[in-house]
């Protein structure tokens, strides 16, 4: 059976119609204008009756009486949806809901940036799907499929938001042809230059090198490390945290799953537990030199990965392409995708259905070094430990 607002929407005659919703709108041309406004009212027998008779005058006060609906401006309602989607603060506790306050700063700067230099001059009612797509082959020719898609996330929710108001009937955004985002495919170190740089390095770039190489930690997460996230028993760390553009991020946001388990190698735990012994005084396990955590991992890169790189004649990837490098070695030796998904945090299903509970067990503990044989047989093999 069809419910009365499914059937509402079928009814219209000249200068009005009722909407999904079995709202009434009126609409005509306005001084050269069309013009389509929401009544309010519902559709019942008696309003539609009235509607019909008196559908010109009842558009003609709505424009008069509301002024802020028609020919609503682009910036001013764009500007406060935006500024009303960050994150709010109540009790000094911040809400779930809505965008942090890196995420806001980029939202406000794409909207000042990339959607105002299009829209500014355009109400709200004016915007249509054809000049969406105008705009996005624009930001295509200079910015990446990521950026663009970026940008018509914002416009779409700006756009949602104005249909919710009345302001706007249908949302044009919905009837533009969705952007295929590209990613470039990641380089990893080849097997020789990992092997290099584990053996080579020192002091901490060495244990870092090893747990990086193992493990496909992000970047980010591996400096957050503290001593305190390893179980020297089931040899794993509890993932927990991460750093990102200077601050520690708890557990996990969005895609990236930072809170995980994450086995340990034999070989590399015995390193762990030797930078242990030299470094027990503090609560990082790659501390800088103020004993705190690196905010950015570029300090990491100029003073200590890239000075390394320049010794042993190895051409500098990124300080990421170490995640990138175990995905690699792991999947070309066959370990299964149940444990890299696992280890490198990138699966929806394994964050639903395997880390609820956040423990380690004795089980779990060897089967994870049992899968993992392939890799330490690549990178340890006929090799004593070095603790550096």
């Amino acid at each position: 059976m069809q419910s009365n607002a499914s059937n509402a929407t079928r009814q219209k005659g000249k200068g009005w119609f009722v909407n999904e919703c079995g709202v009434i709108y009126v609409q005509g041309s306005i001084n050269g204008k069309f013009v389509r406004k929401s009544t309010g009212m519902k559709s019942t027998s008696g309003n539609i009756t009235y509607i019909k008779k008196n559908y010109r005058d009842v558009l003609l006060n709505i424009i008069n009486e509301n002024k802020v609906t028609t020919g609503t401006s682009f910036e001013e309602f764009g500007r406060k949806v935006i500024e009303d989607g960050a994150k709010k603060v109540v009790n000094g506790r911040e809400s779930k809901r809505g965008r942090g306050e890196l995420a806001q700063r980029d939202a406000l700067s794409k909207f000042d940036n990339y959607l105002l230099p299009f829209f500014r001059e355009y109400a709200l009612d004016e915007i249509k799907a054809m000049h969406i797509e105008t705009w996005l082959v624009g930001i295509l020719r200079h910015k990446s499929t990521s950026t663009a898609n970026k940008c018509k996330n914002l416009l779409n929710e700006i756009m949602h938001k104005a249909c919710g108001n009345d302001i706007i009937v249908k949302n044009p955004v919905e009837y533009v042809e969705k952007i295929e985002v590209e990613y470039e495919k990641q380089q990893a170190y080849s097997i020789g230059d990992t092997l290099k740089m584990m053996r080579e390095s020192n002091g901490w770039m060495h244990t870092y090198l090893n747990l990086a190489f193992t493990t496909g930690m992000r970047t980010g997460e591996l400096l957050a490390l503290m001593w305190e996230d390893v179980d020297w028993e089931y040899s794993c760390i509890y993932l927990k945290r991460s750093v990102s553009k200077g601050r520690i991020r708890i557990g996990s946001t969005g895609k990236k799953n930072h809170y995980r388990i994450v086995p340990i190698l034999p070989e590399v735990l015995k390193i762990l537990k030797s930078a242990h012994e030299n470094n027990a005084k503090s609560k990082w396990i790659f501390p800088n030199q103020k004993d705190s955590f690196y905010k950015e991992s570029k300090d990491v890169v100029k003073y200590h990965f890239k000075p390394l790189l320049k010794k042993l004649k190895i051409a500098y990837i990124s300080l990421y392409a170490t995640r990138h490098t175990f995905a690699t070695i792991a999947d070309n030796a066959r370990v299964d995708s149940a444990t890299l998904d696992k280890m490198i945090g990138n699966s929806e299903k394994v964050r639903q259905d395997h880390y609820v509970t956040f423990a380690m067990t004795k089980e779990r503990a060897e089967e994870a070094q049992s899968n993992l044989t392939p890799v330490n047989n690549i990178l340890f093999s006929n090799m004593k430990v070095e603790t550096k």
